[in-house]
């Protein structure tokens, strides 16, 4: 997934609600988790998106 189609501030949001865990679960339980508290990011991007993302963020800051 490009990154670059989805907005600045999802992605900005997605890394703030990331490092709210100590623990990382498993990234479709964050991604999840984010859809439910950002319901119009989820409505308009979809889980599948937001996983890759979650995904991609979690790999670029190990």
């Amino acid at each position: 997934m490009n990154p670059a189609i989805v907005p600045q501030n999802v992605l900005d949001d997605l890394s703030k609600f990331i490092s709210s865990f100590s623990d990382l679960p498993h990234p479709l339980l964050i991604a999840q988790k984010f859809c439910l508290k950002y319901k119009e990011y989820g409505k308009q991007f979809g889980l599948p998106v937001i996983v890759d993302l979650v995904e991609q963020l979690i790999r670029n800051n190990s």
